[in-house]
């Protein structure tokens, strides 16, 4: 049987990785030029202006942020330590990482946050924290984050300028999207300081008052009339939530199951809806004005609104409890 004889490329695809090498060469040319000049800067910031050392550190920690974002993603445990190691080398030298150490929050597992928790306890106990902590975890990793006191809600406390370690909790119960096994763990912890009364007032009062206030952020200022600015439209942007999502556990603490939980928690287990004094006065503080002249109509009216809704939903079910159906199909009429 006679040898294979190896084809020869043609003149076309020769020409093709030749010229696909030189761009190579060249694009590996520039990478090195760039980052020599990074690094020139960074190693002589006095002989540059301030504001090209600024753009050349934003370059060298985006880069750092990629890197170990990698790395830490792996979830091996050597890869971890090997980007906790990149961040204690730029500790040493002087670099300021809390720009790096907030963007990986999101890559972060028990080891990691035990390291921020080290070298910048105050930033990881931030409410900002906690929510990319939280969202980055399952929720048997964020209890063993409280278990281990690597999430020190005592701290949060002080740091976020909290009334009371009590309100500091519920805080973190709406950043876990209320999540029940989450809840179970903070209950037995601190039977004797929570209570479901004062989780309905902060679902009432900070909850919904967070998730208008999130609708209202999604829009332009020339979206902010009152044909946009109405609670209908807050409920209908948030149906489509439901839809979009649906079977998603963030949904629990987005405001139609929130509604749902005030509503269980008033009309099924007894307790009381916060009035709607108290809730136009946090809506008011949320919306600080001189007067309320100042304040457009339609922004006094959003809250009232929001109040009414859920007050008539608790009504309605009483009416229905007290009155049962009598028609024909078993419906109200």
């Amino acid at each position: 049987m006679s040898a294979t004889v190896a084809r020869k490329q043609s003149r076309k695809v020769r020409e093709f990785l030749a010229k696909k090498e030189e761009e190579e060469t060249k694009q590996h040319a520039e990478d090195a030029a760039r980052h020599n000049a990074l690094l020139s800067i960074l190693r002589n910031p006095k002989e540059h202006d301030s504001e090209k050392v600024q753009m050349a550190l934003k370059i060298f920690y985006d880069i750092t942020v990629d890197n170990c974002g990698k790395l830490l993603s792996s979830g091996d445990t050597k890869e971890i330590f090997k980007a906790i190691n990149i961040l204690k080398k730029l500790l040493a030298d002087g670099h300021d990482i809390d720009y790096i150490i907030v963007r990986l929050l999101c890559h972060g597992s028990l080891l990691f946050f035990q390291f921020v928790k080290q070298v910048r306890r105050d930033l990881l106990n931030h409410f900002e924290a906690y929510d990319e902590v939280v969202h980055a975890c399952k929720p048997c990793e964020i209890i063993e984050l409280l278990k281990f006191g690597v999430l020190e809600l005592e701290h949060a406390m002080k740091i976020n300028k909290m009334e009371s370690l009590e309100a500091t909790i519920y805080m973190f119960i709406q950043l876990t999207d209320y999540e029940d096994t989450i809840q179970d763990y903070l209950w037995q912890t601190y039977p004797n300081l929570l209570s479901k009364q004062g989780l309905l007032r902060h679902m009432v009062l900070r909850s919904v008052q967070h998730e208008i206030s999130v609708y209202l952020k999604t829009l332009g200022i020339a979206e902010y009339n009152e044909k946009l600015v109405n609670f209908k439209e807050v409920l209908k942007s948030y149906e489509n939530m439901e839809v979009k999502y649906k079977g998603s556990p963030l949904l629990k603490g987005r405001l139609i199951n929130l509604i749902r939980m005030i509503v269980d928690l008033v009309f099924n287990q007894g307790f009381k809806l916060p009035s709607m004094t108290e809730f136009l006065s946090e809506f008011k503080k949320k919306y600080p004005k001189e007067n309320d002249v100042d304040v457009p109509i339609f922004l006094q009216v959003l809250p009232w609104d929001a109040h009414w809704y859920i007050s008539m939903k608790i009504l309605q079910l009483n009416v229905e409890k007290l009155f049962p159906y009598d028609s024909i199909d078993g419906k109200w009429a």
